[in-house]
């Protein structure tokens, strides 16, 4: 199973007690309750897709410790904050694969994956059985006012048509997909999800601008 999260943080005070006040007395507390969470769904077979800002350390050694006490096969999509993880002398192989963008195949899906949101994403007018074929997941702006502006993109988005010719030569109108899913850590409980659980809390938070 291939799951996903974003915006972890660890060894990151500021985050904790600023930025989300996640409420953690001390950053050992918050580290080992999200390696616990972490470790509590991903089996060793599992694939785990960081999009971004895993860890705030400058020691490549605490960075290889913190990965190696994750369960999992990890895929590491660079956040702004990852500076440890661009050092030469960190140990790449840690991650099955390590850059700053990637496009997988989630059960004949296409995931587009960046830490930051890409409100126009490779082949988003995609569509299978009316349904999106294309999710552009990210992380970064966690839960401050941007995830509103990113929401509201998306609601705009859905309401707008556009015309397709098909191969008859006939004009049809189709809607416009638009699946952008932030993957904030805090969003599931610290817990990587597959992409359908991400949905369903993305599609929950969108309900409560109707």
């Amino acid at each position: 199973m291939r799951r996903y999260i974003a915006d972890l943080h660890f060894d990151d005070d500021a985050v904790n007690k600023l930025m989300d006040k996640r409420g953690f007395e001390n950053i050992e507390d918050m580290n080992e309750y999200m390696i616990a969470q972490w470790n509590s769904v991903v089996q060793k077979r599992d694939e785990v897709v960081i999009l971004g800002d895993f860890i705030m350390s400058k020691d490549v050694k605490r960075a290889k410790e913190i990965i190696l006490r994750l369960n999992g096969k990890k895929f590491m999509v660079l956040g702004n904050h990852d500076h440890v993880l661009r050092k030469t002398t960190f140990d790449t192989t840690l991650f099955k694969k390590m850059s700053d963008y990637m496009e997988l195949h989630d059960n004949n899906r296409r995931v587009i994956c960046s830490h930051y949101p890409v409100m126009c994403y490779n082949r988003q007018y995609d569509l299978v059985n009316d349904k999106a074929h294309s999710y552009m997941l990210h992380g970064h702006i966690h839960a401050t006012k941007d995830q509103e502006y990113v929401d509201r993109f998306v609601l705009d988005s859905r309401k707008r048509t556009r015309m397709v010719t098909t191969k008859d030569g006939e004009n049809i109108t189709l809607p416009i997909p638009c699946e952008i899913i932030n993957c904030f850590c805090m969003y599931s409980d610290y817990k990587p999800l597959p992409l359908d659980e991400w949905k369903v809390i993305n599609d929950k938070r969108l309900a409560i601008y109707s």
